[in-house]
Order: structure tokens, then sequence, then C-alpha cells
């Protein structure tokens, strides 16, 4: 009897916390929708802190705080939603017009981001491939005379079956390294050391990524994409990954 109560309790507050969620994100929308967009972002950071960390609600969250003019945060949430989902085309749309508001170049589209466009199709092609495979290698077995096909057939089919199921998952995984942050304030100088006089090695613009090495205080010690080390005032920067 415990255990059927145990069971029970726990199933009703798994259910309550399912219902909880679209209720948050519903009334969230709601006051966006009423162009209450402080109270829109507030809803939609709720919902991250509880442990959602679907591209809808990056985007949503982004779009509030576009409302809000917070531009460099705007961009930090696009660029969350499509670490989620590399293809979600609203939110590369949205990254755009951030970054144009902010006065800043709009991201060109490299060679992995077009590849990220399509992880379905990666997926399908590998499993078709996978498919071949297996029963190729079942028809070796059971007939001699479809050997020497086989043979060709496996040669193209393994590293199809590779390429493109590593593909999928390499897509599919996304971009969560725990390291990586934007800068969020419309510029943000690396200096030499923790400290305002300390001599500036570069300045970067909103958006820009850094590699977040050690913390200390009010700096973060981080590497750039141009190869300089140094320290950034903390509040300048947010890491990719929700803490």
């Amino acid at each position: 009897m415990n255990y059927l109560l145990v069971v029970f309790f726990l199933f009703f507050a798994a259910a309550e916390s399912w219902g909880e969620e679209p209720a948050l994100w519903t009334d969230a929308n709601r006051a966006y929708a009423e162009g209450k967009f402080e109270e829109a972002k507030v809803g939609y950071l709720q919902l991250i802190s509880q442990g959602n960390r679907s591209p809808e609600i990056f985007f949503d969250l982004g779009n509030a705080y576009l409302k809000l003019n917070d531009k460099g945060r705007a961009v930090l949430n696009f660029k969350r939603a499509l670490a989620v989902d590399p293809s979600l085309q609203p939110a590369k749309r949205n990254l755009a017009l951030a970054l144009q508001a902010a006065g800043a170049e709009p991201e060109s589209e490299s060679v992995s981001d077009w590849f990220a466009n399509y992880p379905d199709w990666w997926l399908f092609i590998g499993s078709i491939s996978f498919w071949i495979l297996i029963y190729t290698c079942y028809l070796r077995l059971v007939s001699k005379r479809f050997r020497p096909l086989s043979t060709a057939i496996l040669t193209v089919a393994i590293p199809c079956t590779w390429l493109f199921l590593g593909l999928a998952f390499w897509v599919g995984d996304g971009v969560k390294t725990p390291d990586l942050g934007y800068i969020i304030n419309s510029s943000a100088d690396i200096r030499y050391g923790p400290a305002n006089g300390a001599r500036v090695l570069e300045t970067l613009g909103l958006g820009e990524p850094i590699h977040i090495v050690a913390e200390r205080g009010a700096w973060t010690l981080c590497h750039t994409s141009s190869g300089s080390s140094g320290w950034i005032p903390s509040n300048s920067i947010e890491r990719l990954v929700p803490e």
C-alpha cells in the first residue's frame, strides 16, 4: 500500500509539473502579445531556470529582449536557440535583425552552418545506407553469385553509413560547449590584467564569441577568436549554456 501511495504521489507531482510549464509559457506568450515584454521575459526566464532548454523558449526570450532594446541578450538567446536547433530559420532571421539593429555585421553562413540546416536529411540518408548495408551483408552470406556485386555495394555503403549517421548526430548534438560565451554589451575591452587601468589588448563588439578560462571576482579570463588572451569584465559577457 505504501509503495502504491509513493507511486501515486510521484505521478501526481510529475503531472502537475508537466501542466505547469505550458501554463507558464502560455502566460508569457500572452504577456508578449499584450506588449508586456518585461513580464514575458520573466516568464521565459522562469521556464529556463526550471531546466527547459527548448529552442522555441530561447527564441521567444530573444524576441522579448529585442522589444526591451536589450540587443546583446537578444543576440545571445537567438544564438542559444540555434545551438539547440541549428535549422531554426526564424532564429536566424531575428539574429541578423538584432545584429543589424546593434550596428554589428550579420554573420555569414559557414560550411558547418549549412550542414546544420539539414539534420533530418543526414539521418534519413544514413538510415537508408545502414539498411542497404545490412541487406547486402545478408545476401552476401546466402548467395555466392551476389558476392562480387556486394563488395562494390559495401565499399560505398559502409563509409556512407558512418559519414551521414555521424553527421546527423553531430548536428543534432548542437553546440553545448560550457566555456563558450558572447559579448552582450555594445563593446568590451580585453585587458592584460583584471583591472580597469590594465593595458587594452583588443576590443570586441556585441555578439562576438569568447572562450572562458577562469573567473576572478568581477573579471573573467578568456581567449578570443583572434588568439588573444586577457581579462574582460564579467558583466560584459554571458555563457552560451545557461548556468
